[in-house]
């Protein structure tokens, strides 16, 4: 008979996955060891079988036994609560009753802070008033936001939460660093957009009491633009062609768009259908607002396009850099994930012969230096600016 697997044993006819719990362990996890059936007979198949069980078990046990304090506790507690089962809601609530009276125990006596122990309870429950992800709705929804910022304002709280989940976590050290970090990577007119969306969440709780103040407020940003050092360079052909073959479904219109526009990423997610009119092979886009005074234009577009362009816009730029630097690979400083499809567009259009004053036109720049200078050089007339939209578009396919 062929010899079973590690972390394996055979009952009757069927194989089992076993991992044999720590004894400082079984009375927190109710068990000696974890036991799952595999359903199957064959040891080659229980070998591939046994793998993901045995992942989840270990991780399990590193939680309990983590350094750190939040990882660890919560561990605890997941598990007290696991063993009550979701059909003992009393039991349950109880628990839960007990563990918060046992974290506010060991804030007060200074075993951990009042902030690790709203981490943990916010990692077993969900539930703590000091979330940010409790707030952000309820703030967007009191503001008087267009579609497209109230989009660009859930992407920028959401990523702030997924650093520190916590608004105490946000001291005003916190807050500069995470500024400052934002200046490696974006210039300052950008960063200082992208921080009014915490500025102004922490304005809302303020004048509810929730804080005592506000840790965004008038950060001193770097004189120079620290994302400047390695100057950006549109994709070339050979990785052009990667991406758009690598890209996933749920963000393939998207980037296919990019690559056909030559608008800002931020542009593309605010289109929706009734900025659209369909003109024969093309799509003119209505651009009503953007990153500068000269954003707003109206430009067309090779091909047949459904908007809005995804269902996730407040996701879309964290998967757009998740393709190029992690599922394909371009980890070139010089490659800006969204932005380098705007590079590639004016240097395909500028190497077609296209004046430079359309160019700019087409990309919605006020100043031909800009144009020139930065990208290259296309979109004054309605024929001037589809024959842009052609070299911008070719080798892209028919959509």
């Amino acid at each position: 008979m062929p010899k079973l697997p590690p972390y394996t044993f055979r009952r009757n006819s069927t194989i089992y996955a076993r991992l044999k719990v720590p004894k400082k362990f079984q009375d927190v996890v109710g068990l000696q060891a974890f036991v799952a059936s595999l359903q199957t007979d064959s040891p080659s198949e229980a070998a591939r079988l046994v793998r993901p069980y045995i992942a989840r078990w270990k991780h399990r046990l590193a939680q309990l036994q983590s350094e750190d304090v939040v990882e660890r506790e919560a561990a605890l507690w997941r598990e007290n609560l696991e063993l009550m089962g979701e059909e003992n809601s009393d039991q349950r609530e109880a628990l839960e009753d007990a563990m918060v009276d046992h974290l506010r125990a060991k804030a007060e006596t200074g075993v951990i802070s009042e902030a690790q122990a709203k981490a943990v309870l916010l990692t077993v429950t969900g539930n703590t008033d000091d979330a940010i992800s409790n707030h952000i709705e309820n703030y967007i929804v009191a503001q008087d936001l267009s579609e497209r910022n109230q989009n660009d304002y859930r992407r920028v709280l959401k990523e702030i939460a997924k650093e520190k989940p916590l608004v105490s976590q946000w001291t005003r050290k916190a807050a500069v660093e995470y500024a400052v970090d934002l200046c490696e990577k974006h210039p300052q007119s950008t960063v200082s957009k992208y921080l009014a969306a915490p500025r102004g969440l922490w304005n809302y709780l303020f004048d509810r009491e929730m804080v005592e103040g506000n840790p965004w407020r008038a950060i001193k940003l770097p004189k120079k633009d620290a994302h400047k050092n390695a100057d950006k360079r549109p994709f070339r052909d050979d990785e052009a062609a990667l991406v758009l073959s690598q890209c996933p479904e749920n963000i393939k219109p998207l980037v296919t768009f990019l690559a056909a526009s030559g608008v800002r990423i931020s542009e593309a997610l605010g289109l929706t259908a009734a900025d659209v009119t369909v003109d024969g092979d093309f799509v003119w886009v209505d651009i009503k607002e953007g990153k500068t005074d000269n954003s707003p234009r109206k430009i067309p577009v090779l091909g047949t396009w459904t908007f809005p362009l995804t269902d996730e816009p407040d996701m879309a730029p964290d998967r757009v850099r998740n393709l190029v630097k992690r599922k394909v690979g371009l980890s070139d400083p010089a490659i800006s994930a969204a932005h380098s499809w705007r590079h590639r567009a004016s240097t395909k259009a500028f190497a077609a012969g296209h004046p430079e004053t359309e160019i700019a036109a087409f990309l919605g720049h006020g100043h031909q230096n800009i144009s020139r200078s930065r990208y290259g050089k296309t979109a004054v007339n309605e024929v001037a600016q589809k024959a842009i939209a052609r070299s911008v578009a070719s080798e892209l396919g028919s959509r």
